[in-house]
């Protein structure tokens, strides 16, 4: 039995009889479960027969009882995911241990490869500053627990990452699991009664988090010095600050007017007071009491005492101590988390900044006709209309001028509250500016709107050369075709070249969710497109004075596109060689909600992932800048070949989604066709979805009935537990026929006879098979999308929408569906479903042909929609059926509860709290079955993939490096 499978198997049983003790009726039903999804059921029963299993389990509940047992599976099903992901960690660590493959996710086999290509040290010097971990922490509404619940799986991380932990411990912590709510979260009061999270609760969630974080930083300096050290690089330096740590949280004000002024103020204080504790708890601990020391610790106590005194302080007082290794560990944490222990990413849409500061203009009595934000005024214009103003010293003394109360600061803005709220935040940044990192634009749309951030930095008080960056946020597709465009004309603004010479570097980011939004899943391509062109700049074009890096949104590893999260900065580097950039760059990425507790949630997690990412991007800054080989393609492809064909299949992608999606406004067509995929969602409630999001901020800027206007993360989320989650495939299939009738660029292939039974000896690389061999990003985007269908449950999507259709109802709303777009007609929400079905049907065709070289389309054989991903990576196929079993019995009160909700008319009394309980229960517990597996524990290579299976069934050998926790020895 795998280990991850013999961790989650004991868990589970650990965490029942935990439940028994208080719910005896509950546990019996939840025995009953586990005997269908262990190991031993998921291979000797088919899915069929565990869901009719399943199904009389639950059909035998009612009342409280089938309330608490919605309560408690969700539990379990939580439970068995954090002991998922600390076993995943164990066996990527085992593999590493071992040596047998190279993944690149450790210092020493880094460092390794560099002494065997025999680099000289000051090569090395120049990589190892690359060796930095620079995420951005987000409250986005991807965690559905409550922050009581969260806390309490924070800590059972903990305990289930260390192999000492005891039975009786663990067992104690699961009885806080069961006993917390996972729905409310606790008032002022002290009553649980709040249905949603407070800014101030999502601050606290980020600190429960930042307080693991601060605990690796000594180690991860630790073991590089260690790996440079062993392999002779003993005069390489490592660099001061290896993990840069910024948060979003009340930072994040783009459509959210909770996280005020006051919040944001309020949050800098807390960091302040978090970190100074950490240190003074640290001092108190390690260094024997001394003047000196008690010294230090009261200018750490008292709040009032200036950041830069208190860090002088705290260098002297180091650098005064005998050299010693816990002398090293706190030099190590003052070095990277300062006085404020995560630096705040404030971010604001273009349209907000850009209407305070219209609104400053007319405060400082500028009447200029026509007007900044009039139509007929064009973004060169408003360009030159902020530079014009950067010079009118009478304009800035009177806007520096405006009161600092919230009533009155709104009433001299002409009563605009958005541009109060703006100006009032940035002026808490600039009040404050060694606690801030950034000032990220979203949806950007031109260079004005970064030189209006900039100025708005400035009249709110913020120093000639203020540290915060100006972050443009490039989403839509037009966007990220303009940024080389727009990020030259900045380069080229003498304002702001100066402040990116100051700054050290250009940060640009490149949205992911909400691109996937606008134009589906094979926007990956222009994403990289356009990040490709960005590094392609030679800063020294403009002056040569800054670095160009680049800062990568998204969720989770599939809105990234499907490769491990670690691997992202190869994924930048790739791109940025294909535009021919040779210099090298550093990556920063959003780690939102959920995955906050995936690479974070414990210090075998944080450590694992710090680790593999900031060993990626030395080894991917190595490759681009030539000190140290690219993995070739294998000798039957054409590598620019392959290039061609991803960007051409990528593009065919975008263009068909765009097309089937339509729009709001346009054509009889488009408008046709937009209405018909808001009537399809019609079908699956919103406001069950509603229930998971915890988050502060609002589930859409404005109502609106149309899904694909609205969060990303919402539609996402939406998408996915309609069952058919075709926001995920849309436009896929039609990517494939237009890349299959491309060139041939590839040599022939020998077909393997183990895979190729009834096949000619040789295949002919069709374009699909020539691009997955030879192309990296194609081939990541063909793992997502063998998980994507894996993920589909079309029962789910059929039952919402009147039931499971025969194979000739299928051809005929097919028909039905062909004709609405000849008539210019909204298809039917049956009609659509059936389209979706069958495209997803050919796109598992076309992905079995990239798989095995077999082609698929013809052959008449019946494929299944599972079928790629057993094909291509049948480990993690196997994973996603053990937590699709799972997810069973809950996805049967999720599917309950959205009857429920569809059958809610405008005059329907609210539902009682008991059905909404019912709801959110069946909706957290049916979230991991379409939720995307961490990239980080598997490979897209299958043959790391095979490698790890190896060490997980090498566990009853001597020689493995995997042990079995000591909680379950205790069994």
């Amino acid at each position: 039995m795998p280990y991850a499978e013999i961790i989650q198997d004991n868990l589970a049983k650990i965490f029942v009889s935990v439940v028994r003790e208080s719910h005896p009726e509950a546990a019996d039903a939840l025995d009953r479960k586990l005997k269908l999804v262990s190991s031993s059921g998921v291979l000797e029963l088919s899915r069929r027969d565990s869901y009719e299993k399943q199904l009389d389990i639950f059909n035998g509940l009612s009342g409280d009882l089938k309330l608490k047992v919605a309560e408690m599976d969700a539990k379990l099903i939580d439970v068995q995911w954090r002991s998922r992901k600390t076993a995943g960690i164990r066996v990527v660590n085992a593999l590493n241990a071992l040596g047998t493959v190279r993944t690149g996710d450790t210092f020493d086999e880094v460092i390794e490869r560099f002494c065997r290509l025999n680099l000289p040290a000051a090569t090395v010097q120049e990589l190892v500053k690359y060796a930095v971990v620079w995420p951005s922490l987000t409250t986005h509404p991807t965690n559905p627990f409550s922050f009581e619940y969260t806390s309490a799986g924070i800590e059972l991380d903990a305990l289930l990452s260390e192999e000492v932990t005891s039975l009786e411990k663990l067992k104690a912590q699961l009885r806080v699991i069961r006993d917390t709510s996972m729905f409310f979260d606790k008032d002022d009061a002290g009553q649980s009664v709040l249905k949603k999270k407070s800014p101030y609760l999502e601050g606290q969630e980020l600190l429960k988090i930042l307080n693991v974080i601060y605990d690796v930083a000594s180690p991860l300096t630790t073991r590089l010095r260690s790996a440079l050290d062993r392999f002779n690089y003993k005069s390489v330096t490592v660099p001061e600050t290896v993990l840069d740590i910024n948060v979003w949280g009340p930072g994040d004000g783009d459509g959210n007017p909770n996280v005020t002024a006051a919040i944001l103020e309020d949050f800098v204080q807390v960091l302040r007071k978090n970190v100074r504790q950490r240190y003074t708890w640290d001092l108190t601990a390690l260094f024997e009491p001394t003047p000196e020391r008690d010294a230090l610790v009261a200018k750490l106590k008292d709040l009032n005492q200036a950041d830069d005194d208190v860090t002088s302080a705290f260098q002297e007082f180091l650098n005064t101590r005998p050299a010693s290794a816990d002398v090293s560990r706190m030099r190590a944490k003052l070095t990277n988390f300062g006085m404020y222990l995560a630096k705040i990413d404030v971010r604001h849409n273009s349209e907000d900044l850009m209407g305070t500061f219209a609104a400053l203009l007319k405060a400082g009595g500028v009447v200029d006709k026509p007007g900044f934000l009039d139509d007929v005024v064009t973004p060169q214009e408003q360009a030159e209309m902020v530079r014009a103003k950067m010079s009118d010293v009478a304009f800035m003394q009177k806007v520096k001028a405006l009161p600092t109360g919230m009533p009155e600061l709104t009433a001299a803005l002409g009563g605009d509250e958005m541009a109060a709220r703006v100006f009032a935040r940035l002026r808490v940044v600039c009040k404050y500016p060694c606690m801030f990192s950034k000032l990220i634009i979203a949806e950007t749309r031109s260079a004005a709107n970064a030189l209006v951030a900039m100025f708005l930095l400035t009249l709110a008080g913020g120093a000639e050369k203020s540290r915060v960056a100006i972050v443009p946020l490039f989403e839509s597709r037009a966007d990220l075709l303009a940024a080389p465009r727009t990020a030259h004309i900045l380069c080229t603004d003498p304002t702001f070249l100066a402040h990116v010479e100051h700054i050290g570097h250009f940060m640009i980011m490149i949205a992911k969710s909400d691109t996937t939004r606008l134009s589906g899943p094979g926007v990956t391509g222009c994403q990289e497109e356009t990040i490709g062109r960005l590094l392609s700049m030679n800063p020294a074009s403009y002056g040569g004075k800054f670095a160009v890096h680049v800062f990568i949104g998204g969720g989770d590893d599939q809105m990234r596109g499907g490769g491990r999260i670690v691997e992202i900065p190869h994924v930048v580097m790739l791109a940025a060689r294909r535009s021919g950039a040779t210099q090298g760059c550093k990556v920063a990425m959003t780690v939102q909600g959920y995955q906050m507790q995936l690479v974070f949630g414990s210090q075998l997690l944080a450590g694992h992932f710090s680790e593999a990412f900031a060993a990626q991007q030395m080894l991917a800054n190595a490759r681009i800048t030539g000190s140290h080989p690219y993995r070739a393609v294998p000798a039957v492809c054409n590598k620019r070949g392959a290039e061609d064909q991803a960007n051409q299949f990528f593009q065919a992608c975008m263009d068909a989604y765009e097309e089937v999606a339509g729009l709001p406004e346009g054509t009889p067509a488009q408008i046709a066709r937009r209405k018909a995929i808001v009537d399809y969602f019609a079908s699956f409630p919103l406001d069950l979805v509603k229930l998971g999001n915890k988050s502060s901020r609002p589930g859409s800027r404005k109502a609106n009935p149309d899904p694909l206007q609205g969060r990303a993360i919402s539609l996402d989320q939406l998408s996915k537990h309609d069952g058919a989650y075709i926001t995920a495939t849309l436009g896929v299939a039609k990517g494939f026929a237009h890349l299959n009738q491309l060139l041939r660029c590839g040599a022939p292939e020998e077909g393997d006879p183990k895979v190729h039974a009834d096949s000619p000896e040789v295949l002919y690389l069709s374009p699909a098979r020539h691009a997955y061999l030879a192309n990296k990003t194609f081939r990541d985007f063909a793992r997502m999308q063998a998980v994507v269908l894996y993920q589909k449950d079309f029962d789910v999507a059929w039952g919402h929408r009147g039931g499971v259709p025969t194979a000739s109802e299928r051809a005929q709303l097919e028909e039905e569906y062909q004709a609405s777009l000849r008539k210019q007609q909204p298809a039917s929400p049956r009609a659509f479903l059936a389209h979706i079905e069958a495209n997803d049907m050919r796109e598992a065709r076309y992905l079995l042909e990239a798989l095995t070289g077999e082609d698929h389309s013809s052959n008449g054989r019946e494929v299944d929609l599972c079928e790629p991903l057993q094909t291509g990576w049948p480990q993690l196929a196997r994973s996603m059926e053990y937590r699709r079993r799972q997810s069973g019995m809950a996805t049967m009160f999720e599917n309950e509860a959205a009857a429920l909700f569809a059958a809610l008319k405008s005059d329907s009394p609210p539902l009682e709290l008991s059905q909404e309980l019912m709801a959110y229960y069946g909706y957290v517990g049916a979230n991991p079955k379409y939720q995307t597996p961490n990239f980080s524990l598997t490979m897209t290579d299958p043959q790391k993939e095979t490698a790890t299976r190896l060490v997980e069934e090498a566990l009853a050998e001597s020689e493995s490096p995997l042990e079995l926790p000591a909680w379950i020895s205790a069994l």
